[in-house]
Order: C-alpha cells, then sequence, then structure tokens
C-alpha cells in the first residue's frame, strides 16, 4: 500500500557516494534552497571507512540541515569499478515512506525551485506506482538499440519506489543509471507490434540541474584511466548475461503490471519458471494469463559486442563525426585497456608514426622543390620529361586508392607521350606536334 503524501514523512530519497566534503555542502544547500519541502527529503551518502574528515563533515551537517540526512561506511569501494556495489547498500537504508529516489552525482546542483512540488504533482501518476521521471539532457531521446543506453542513459530520473522494490536493487553492475535504461528500453520494445505498449517514462522538460555529465574536471592520466574503466565496465553491462538480466527485471515489472490491471488483482499471481526465462501470471482459478519470455539470443548479443567492439568510439556514442577524424581511435581504446603494456605500445607507436610523418612530409617538400627547380631551369616540358618513375609513386597520397593510382597512370603515360613525341621529332617539331595534338583542337 502506498501511504498518501500528507502521511508520509519522506518523500523523496536521494543516495550518492562521495568523498569530496566541498561538492557534498554544496550539494547538500542546493537541495534546502531550491526545495519548497526540504524536511522531507532525505539524503543517503555512502563513505569510505577511515575517511575521518568526511564522517566529522556528516555529523556536523546532520545537525544543522533541515533534510534528513544519513550516511553510511564500508570498504567496498576499492576503485571506480566498485562505486555501483554502494547503491545497493544505500537502497536497502531508504525511508519505507519514500515515493520517488534518485541517484545523483555530488557535483550535480538543483536549478529549478519548488522541484519538489513539481515532482510531486506526478504521485500515483500511474495507479500501480511504477513509472519513472526523466530529468536529465537526454529525456526526450528516443532508443533504438540497447548500446544506446550505455552512452546516452537518463542518468538523473526519479524513480518510483515500487519500481526498484519489484527489483530488488539498483543493479546488478557499473553504472545504475544505464542498467535502468536498459530496462525501460526493454520494458518498452518487449511487443513492438502490439497497439498497447507499456512506456513508463514521464519526461519532464521544466526541471533543471547543473553539473550533469561524467568526468568532470578529470584530465591528463586521471581521464585516460577513467576511460579504461569506462570500457571494461561497458562491455560487462553489454553483454549477454547482463541484458537478458535488464529483460528479466523489465518483464517482471510489466508482469506486475498486468497483475494490477486485472480485475481480482489481490488473487493475481506473478511466478518466475527460470528454465524456460519467463514470468508467468496466474489468476485466480490457477489459469495462465499472460507469459512473458525474457530470453534473449546469446550469439545476436555476443556477435554483435563482437564486431562493435573495433568501433567501439562510433557505437559508443562518438557517431560519423568521430569516426572521420579518428578511424583507429576504438581499436587503440582496446588495446590501450586490455592488452598489457597497451599504454606504453601506443605511446611508442605515437612517436614511431610522429617521427615517419615528419619524415614523409620533409621529402614530399623536396620533392616538389625539385619538380619546380626543374621546371624553372630546363623549361617546362624538359622539367615533365626528366620526372622519375620513382618520384611519380611518391607525390601522391592514398597508395590503395584507386582513383590515385589511375592518376598516377595518366601522369605517367603523359611524360611518357611528351617525351617520347619530343625523342622522334626533335624538340622544335615536337613542339608542333604537341601543339597541334593538345591546344589546337581545344581552340
Amino acid at each position: 500500500m502506498i501511504i498518501q503524501s500528507s502521511q508520509r514523512e519522506i518523500d523523496f530519497s536521494i543516495q550518492l557516494s562521495s568523498n569530496r566534503p566541498f561538492q557534498i555542502v554544496r550539494l547538500l544547500d542546493s537541495i534546502e534552497e531550491t526545495a519548497n519541502n526540504p524536511n522531507r527529503v532525505e539524503v543517503l551518502v555512502h563513505i569510505d571507512v577511515g575517511d575521518i574528515e568526511m564522517e566529522k563533515l556528516l555529523e556536523c551537517e546532520r545537525t544543522k540541515r533541515t533534510l534528513k540526512l544519513h550516511y553510511l561506511q564500508t570498504d567496498l569501494v576499492k576503485g571506480f569499478n566498485d562505486i555501483w556495489r554502494t547503491y545497493n547498500l544505500l537502497f536497502k537504508n531508504t525511508h519505507k515512506d519514500a515515493y520517488f529516489l534518485a541517484i545523483l552525482s555530488d557535483e550535480m546542483r538543483f536549478e529549478t525551485h519548488g522541484w519538489d512540488t513539481l515532482l510531486l504533482s506526478y504521485l500515483a501518476y500511474y495507479p500501480d506506482h511504477i513509472f519513472r521521471i526523466r530529468c536529465s539532457k537526454y529525456r526526450f531521446r528516443n532508443y533504438m538499440d540497447f548500446w544506446e543506453c550505455g552512452f546516452a542513459p537518463d542518468s538523473t530520473a526519479f524513480y518510483t519506489y515500487k519500481w526498484l522494490s519489484v527489483q530488488g536493487d539498483w543493479n546488478p553492475c557499473s553504472g545504475p543509471d544505464s542498467f535502468q535504461q536498459c530496462i525501460a528500453f526493454y520494458l518498452f520494445t518487449s511487443d513492438s507490434f502490439s497497439h498497447s505498449q507499456f512506456y513508463r517514462d514521464i519526461s519532464l522538460p521544466h526541471l533543471h540541474f547543473s553539473g550533469e555529465g561524467a568526468s568532470i574536471g578529470l584530465e591528463g592520466e586521471a581521464l585516460k584511466q577513467r576511460i579504461r574503466d569506462n570500457l571494461r565496465t561497458w562491455f560487462i553491462l553489454m553483454s549477454h548475461r547482463m541484458q537478458q538480466e535488464a529483460k528479466r527485471r523489465a518483464m517482471l515489472l510489466k508482469a506486475t503490471i498486468i497483475a494490477s490491471t486485472i480485475q481480482d488483482n489481490k488473487q493475481m499471481t506473478v511466478q518466475e519458471d527460470a528454465r524456460s526465462c519467463a514470468f508467468l501470471v496466474y489468476d485466480s482459478n490457477g489459469v495462465v494469463v499472460e507469459k512473458l519470455s525474457y530470453r534473449l539470443s546469446y550469439i545476436r548479443i555476443t556477435l554483435t559486442n563482437f564486431l562493435r567492439a573495433p568501433l567501439v568510439h562510433y557505437y559508443g556514442g562518438g557517431g560519423t563525426s568521430i569516426l572521420k577524424t579518428h578511424p583507429w581511435n576504438g581499436i587503440k581504446m582496446l588495446i590501450d585497456t586490455y592488452i598489457p603494456g597497451g599504454t606504453t605500445f601506443l605511446q611508442l607507436y605515437d612517436q614511431l608514426w610522429e617521427a615517419y610523418h615528419r619524415k614523409i612530409v620533409v621529402k614530399l617538400r623536396d620533392r616538389r622543390n625539385y619538380i619546380v627547380g626543374m621546371t624553372k631551369d630546363w623549361g617546362l616540358l624538359a622539367g615533365i620529361c626528366s620526372i622519375p618513375d620513382v618520384l611519380i609513386e611518391m607525390l601522391l597520397p592514398h597508395p590503395f586508392d584507386k582513383r590515385y593510382i589511375a592518376l598516377k597512370i595518366k601522369i605517367r603515360d603523359c611524360r611518357n607521350h611528351i617525351k617520347g613525341t619530343l625523342d622522334y621529332y626533335g624538340f622544335r617539331a615536337g613542339i608542333k606536334a604537341l601543339y597541334k595534338e593538345y591546344i589546337r583542337p581545344r581552340n
């Protein structure tokens, strides 16, 4: 049973993990300054065991804040890839009255005054209380592929407690926002050709935040290490096991929604048949009303990930622009992340390529100057006739491009024809013959 807003002690539970005192204080200030009823907002913060500075700060903030501030200390976080584990613990400690839950970073700030009243206007928007409100910069995005959920998730979304309690926790891998986006994707696309769809996302255009984004302020080696960590967690999220788990949770939400809309819903039951990878909805007589399969093709998911891996910079959010400017970045990212010594190899490769490129540029410039000098000293025709074949091969880039191969052949044929004509007729008569052949027909 969902408690009405007037009877609840807490309406919102904002959850995060932080080790930066300055940022967490600014976030708390932002919440209290913009909320109409900050006393009905709960903030749950995870901190590391032994972080004395954060512990003292939060104890001090609890005594002077209007909002309800609580913190949890564990030693779960060994690195960036372990942060997701803390959110499931925070969810277990969520206040029983909370209706909306959200995971935010300590860099985010509320910009809309009265945001809590605005969100509460959607209280019980669906009778079953299973929905979420999208507030990020991707709030209006439609998703056509499961990879889109990884690089463009709705990272600022408010979930109903019922949405998460049906699932049991936030996520089984890194990226709660991306994983929940996958769930919403599979829920929406579960029956694409049916006239009725289960779309439980509400896009709220009037709620604004600042500080939204990932890896803000990182640069140099710290940014490179974050990219490596993100790439490792990316392929874990996109794996068949995690994608099938996302669809399993989506079908569980769908089964719960169906059970709540059928008559005599108190007697409706939802059971999972793990062997057939499906959820069964039974009516009061024990008859199966609906069977919802969450099975995904292992071959399709694995093959898709394998084929897209070399172009992860394109399929992972870069689009055609990054593919044109940095076509090999995907392979470099894989080498840097998964191959031992890959970082050193890429650094050496870049140094060698830069030296080789510089050498080629110098050679091309010297050859250009050589041709210009010959045409000035000997005349245009004599200069053209003295161009060696090796120089023609080196004049143009892209040696394997058919267009440039054809152009080289034309240059060589033109050179040979001019040289042969001058040798056969002599210089003066040859000039006249070339004039009649090339210039007079045009006139």
